[in-house]
């Protein structure tokens, strides 16, 4: 497996951020997480290399939906290439000497040769070089920067369109580009900008446009402006300033220099391209893009007007046929209540023969009509204060359904919280039957060597036993081995020294044992506990070893002495 080469700020210790890319948290650059482990700068198959003719010609049109090669060439002269123009032309106007990495279709260096610039560009395919060469008339170098042969410190601007985020070190290759810059020159460079420490959950429930730009197989590094901000101040272009990129949303566009940087007015711009044969072309351009934005601006407002015109009638649409509704209603009850009048008024005209009944059936008949009118308008009144809460409670259920968004929104945050910490719970719960496993395993080895310590102790005190006997038998000789017999003694005082050291290592031996056994969580302690009874062992042994080596020694002094006391007698070797 082929080793990842961390990020290019030098940190290894990555951060998972999405399957595509990982995260270092050191600048906030969004690293690929499959590195490409061939140099892409080395074009040798112009169809299958990632950044061979295929690129430009096919892939970027088949596989993103952008415009053909041609297309963009043409487009891009009066949207990206005037926007760069005039970005360049704020801070060093020509003439001056200009080169462009990664120029593509070349737009851009024969927009600037063309307003005055002693303009050149750099390809990494030479089909696309001899291409960008002939559609406008311009010098294209092929290969990486750094194996130009330009002279250092002869260039004045070096501009980097959507290039730094496919390098593979781009470190590498912007020091090639300080080193040949003029003490002034400016490094001009747009790139993808995220937004440092943002989450890949984040971007994506937002739907961020940035989503857009991660492309594992060309898009290596994806800088933050902290990012690329320390990056140039590493190679000595201390002076930055960020320009507005023509998209906002997700690109920056910072200008670099090691002097600091000086913004042209805009009216001594006019004057010095109004002095130039092609300056004057530029000038009408960009008053051409000026006078489309102004169009575009107020084409956006109107749209915008427009669609709350709609909203407006929409709604007015709606209480109008709400209140036509209402007022239908009005007008059935109405017919119904003139036919009840009409009928009640032929029962009148049949009942002529009792005035007084039918004055008073009058009488009755136009109380119902004015009670019915009165109906009518208090109904009416009705409509309208159903008309104002149908109103409020559309309101109201605008806000509750944002409310239900955003609890909808903290559920499914706390959800994977919660899948968060089971993952940790799991972790630890495997992590603790570990421990209990080796904690086991270590009582097992202080039973063993508990049980050694004992064997060793029962055969030292046998030992000790054997001494005092060989001590008791050499004071009993004649006085003529005193000597050798205090020799004795002083062996017997020795191995006793010993033996006591001994049985005081093996106290501290089961102290410590029955310490550790109380002490089974602390990992780390118990193993430095168990080389510490290890070691305890290894001296026990040797002084055991001394003691034997002792005791022998006595024997042997012993038995020679009995020889020379009773040469006539034959004492048997002690046992």
């Amino acid at each position: 497996m082929n080793k990842h080469p961390g990020c290019w700020c030098g940190n290894h210790q990555l951060l998972d951020f999405s399957p595509d890319y990982l995260r270092c948290p050191a600048c906030e650059t969004l690293v690929v997480r499959l590195f490409p482990q061939i140099d892409l700068t080395r074009i040798t198959d112009e169809e299958h290399d990632v950044y061979g003719a295929n690129y430009a010609e096919h892939h970027l049109s088949a596989d993103y939906g952008q415009p053909d090669f041609a297309t963009r060439s043409r487009r891009d002269l009066t949207e990206r290439c005037l926007h760069w123009l005039r970005a360049v032309l704020k801070y060093l106007p020509p003439p001056a000497d200009l080169l462009e990495l990664g120029s593509f279709h070349g737009g851009f260096v024969g927009l600037a040769q063309f307003a005055g610039y002693r303009a050149r560009g750099l390809e990494l395919s030479p089909a696309i070089a001899a291409q960008t060469a002939l559609r406008f008339g311009v010098e294209i170098l092929v290969g990486p920067i750094e194996q130009q042969s330009i002279p250092e410190a002869s260039l004045d601007i070096i501009a980097s369109f959507d290039v730094l985020e496919h390098l593979q070190d781009p470190r590498r290759t912007l020091q090639a580009c300080r080193r040949l810059l003029r003490p002034n020159g400016i490094l001009v460079i747009q790139s993808p900008r995220y937004q440092a420490k943002r989450s890949y959950e984040q971007i994506l429930s937002e739907k961020d446009p940035f989503m857009g730009l991660l492309l594992p197989r060309e898009h290596l590094y994806l800088f933050s402006e902290q990012a690329v901000t320390r990056l140039l101040r590493e190679i000595g272009l201390n002076h930055i300033s960020f320009e507005t990129p023509i998209f906002e949303q997700y690109d920056m566009f910072p200008f670099a220099s090691a002097a600091p940087l000086h913004a042209i007015e805009d009216s001594l711009q006019g004057e010095l391209l109004s002095s130039l044969p092609g300056g004057r072309f530029v000038t009408a351009l960009f008053d051409l893009k000026d006078e489309s934005e102004s169009l575009l601006q107020d084409n956006r407002r109107l749209n915008i007007q427009l669609k709350q015109s709609v909203q407006d009638s929409t709604a007015r649409l709606q209480q109008v046929e709400h209140l036509t509704a209402a007022y239908k209603r009005s007008e059935i009850q109405r017919t119904q209540l003139n036919d009840q009048v009409t009928e009640l008024t032929e029962l009148v005209h049949v009942s002529q023969h009792d005035a007084g009944a039918r004055l008073k059936q009058v009488e009755h008949l136009s109380n119902l009509l004015r009670r019915s009118e009165t109906e009518s308008a208090n109904r009416a009144g009705q409509v309208e204060r159903l008309t104002a809460e149908l109103i409020a409670v559309r309101v109201d259920a605008t806000a509750r359904l944002a409310q239900v968004e955003h609890l909808t929104k903290l559920v499914d945050d706390s959800q994977a919280a919660a899948a968060a910490q089971e993952k940790q719970v799991t972790a630890l719960t495997t992590l603790a039957k570990s421990y209990e496993t080796e904690s086991a395993d270590r009582d097992r080895q202080i039973k063993t060597l508990t049980t050694e310590l004992n064997r060793v102790r029962s055969d030292a005190t046998a030992r000790l036993t054997q001494i005092e006997q060989l001590t008791k038998l050499v004071n009993e000789s004649q006085a003529a081995a005193t000597a050798q017999g205090q020799q004795v003694v002083t062996l017997s005082a020795l191995a006793r020294s010993h033996e006591a050291e001994s049985l005081a290592r093996f106290e501290q031996v089961n102290q410590l044992a029955a310490h550790l056994k109380s002490c089974t969580s602390d990992n780390l302690s118990l193993r430095s506990q168990i080389e510490s009874y290890v070691g305890w062992l290894k001296d026990a042994q040797r002084d055991i070893q001394l003691i034997t080596t002792a005791h022998r020694d006595a024997e042997k002094t012993v038995h020679a002495l009995l020889k020379q006391l009773e040469p006539g007698e034959k004492h048997p070797p002690p046992a």
